[in-house]
């Protein structure tokens, strides 16, 4: 009964949007989407998300020396404000007809160009060496560029880690996980597991002074204090905020063609380009 429902299409409007099965979220994309926005603002690689930093006026437009006080979370909850305001005006507006034009190939592209930066994301991490940030065209041949110019530097033994951790992750999500989700109804938290199982060993053969392997050190502890949207610095933001929207909404609605071809609903794309 509950299927039916869901398969009428009021189910998944009541859910919030047209498609229960994904929602729109920070995921992978745009997280580095908004990392390069962060850094384009505030060039700091600090762990405090409650740091300030002094930064020039003229950045937003102002003639002026005079200097401004930023944190990482007025830029956060700025940006975040910037691409919830244009979903909102794209759906007032209609457009959802735009996804008319994500045809299978169109998708397939994206995505697959997608996972390519994620991946090479992490190379740096995977080798432990240090590589400057590129922005703008042609970043990820700069970023590979730098990468292979510093062979001599990679870390076999964070090599070796990063390995067994990708081949723990890929056999237990293909083989484990499926069978335990049909037995239990939840996923099996392998995730969860490799995080504690190699902090635990870095903790107990100290792998960073013994190893030089990298490690996240100091944690904050709670949360940051909540902080209100920057008007001053949006103008500086809204470029950064039309291309997290724009493929929040490619991935969304993408994602949820695949979910209501499989489960049988139809979606509303304009609903989804403006639902919370």
């Amino acid at each position: 009964m509950a299927d039916k429902w869901w398969q009428s299409g009021r189910g998944s409007d009541v859910g919030g949007g047209s498609t229960r099965s994904n929602r729109p979220s920070a995921f992978s994309v745009v997280c580095l989407m908004i990392a390069d926005t962060r850094y384009r603002i505030i060039p700091t690689n600090s762990w405090n998300p409650n740091k300030t930093i002094a930064w020039n006026e003229a950045l937003i437009g102002n003639s002026t020396t005079t200097t401004s006080i930023i944190t990482p979370v007025e830029l956060g909850s700025s940006l975040s404000l910037l691409v919830g305001m244009i979903q909102l005006f794209l759906g007032i507006l209609r457009c959802g007809f735009l996804s008319a034009y994500l045809s299978d190939t169109v998708v397939s592209g994206f995505t697959t160009g997608a996972a390519v930066h994620v991946l090479t994301s992490q190379l740096d991490k995977i080798f432990n060496v240090k590589i400057p940030r590129h922005d703008g065209f042609g970043k990820l041949v700069f970023f590979l560029y730098d990468l292979i110019s510093k062979t001599e530097q990679f870390n076999v033994f964070t090599i070796g880690i990063s390995i067994i951790c990708i081949i723990s992750l890929y056999f237990t999500k293909t083989y484990i996980s499926p069978t335990f989700k049909r037995k239990y109804k939840m996923p099996f938290p392998i995730d969860l597991i490799v995080v504690v199982i190699v902090a635990f060993a870095s903790f107990i053969f100290n792998f960073n002074s013994a190893y030089n392997v990298d490690i996240i050190k100091n944690v904050p502890v709670g949360l940051p204090s909540p902080l209100l949207p920057r008007i001053d610095i949006m103008p500086q933001l809204i470029g950064d905020a039309i291309g997290i929207s724009l493929v929040i909404f490619t991935v969304t609605v993408s994602m949820g063609r695949l979910f209501a071809k499989k489960h049988g609903y139809k979606i509303d794309a304009n609903q989804v380009i403006c639902r919370p």
